[in-house]
């Protein structure tokens, strides 16, 4: 048995690109995730759960919530933990062509923003 403590660093994307109604599906994004580890000096393990984000009556978006644990098996430091979601939300802002995606640590919330808006 081991034990590691407890971190979890989350991100959260919408499953449109910034002004069309262009979708693309988890698979996509899954696969794209699976590039950006295999490109990393480490492999940080992710979970990516569907979601649905709601802001007032006329906004109603999936999308995902990506998150990352401090996987005993893996032996990263909550610090290389973030250094990864952060790596990888920016790749995710790119590829994806977001405008935002939120990245959130045990004592942060940091917005990323697109770089072509």
């Amino acid at each position: 048995m081991k034990t590691e403590d407890y971190y979890e660093s989350k991100l959260y994307m919408g499953s449109e690109t910034f002004f069309s109604d262009e979708k693309f599906s988890q698979e996509e994004v899954e696969t794209f995730i699976g590039t950006i580890q295999d490109d990393y000096d480490i492999t940080i393990p992710v979970r990516v759960t569907p979601v649905t984000f709601v802001s007032g009556s006329d906004y109603k978006e999936s999308g995902w919530e990506i998150a990352a644990i401090n996987y005993p098996k893996v032996k990263a430091t909550p610090s290389r933990i973030d250094e990864f979601m952060k790596h990888l939300a920016e790749n995710l802002l790119s590829r994806f062509n977001q405008y935002t995606i939120c990245v959130m640590d045990s004592e942060f919330i940091t917005m990323f923003k697109g770089t072509k808006y």
